[in-house]
């Protein structure tokens, strides 16, 4: 495993119904839940709930701050054969792994394969999970660029 992440990982819950991605987000990204959810309104649906956060939202969200993903998913296509071992020891300096237990769930797995449940903070492995649908491999490798840019403040 190559580089350290920077920002050492602090616990964040999710607050309200499907915002476990947010939550994610911001224990990446050190990031406030408030900060992480203002970041993604342009995506905010059905009256105020998060109807889930998709890959292409999650990866423009992580790159505009510098950092770069390797998904490795379960079913391997084009086939959908299943890929064994399974889940993937960890490889990269923090995970976010889609899971599955009474719904669709995103939790953060550190690179000693310890989790962090958005959600429920006594769980702390892959295996406690009914399925592991696949992980992301996440790391810092650029400068952090808010986007939108922030204004400038006149002195």
């Amino acid at each position: 495993m190559s580089g350290e992440h920077p920002v050492r990982l602090r616990y964040v819950r999710a607050k309200v119904t499907n915002s476990c991605v947010i939550a994610c987000l911001a224990m990446v990204t050190g990031e406030s839940f408030a900060r992480v959810r203002r970041g993604l309104l342009e995506f905010w649906q059905d009256e105020g709930q998060f109807q889930g956060i998709g890959d292409n939202v999650f990866d423009e969200y992580l790159g505009q701050r510098g950092f770069a993903m390797q998904y490795i998913r379960h079913e391997y296509k084009p086939r959908f054969q299943l890929r064994a071992p399974w889940p993937p020891a960890p490889w990269a300096p923090i995970h976010v792994c889609d899971v599955f237990d009474q719904g669709l769930h995103a939790v953060v797995m550190r690179a000693d394969g310890r989790i962090m449940d958005p959600s429920d903070r006594k769980r702390r492995a892959l295996a406690e999970y009914h399925r592991v649908f696949g992980v992301c491999g996440v790391w810092k490798v650029g400068d952090e660029r808010p986007y939108p840019p922030e204004p400038k403040r006149r002195g």
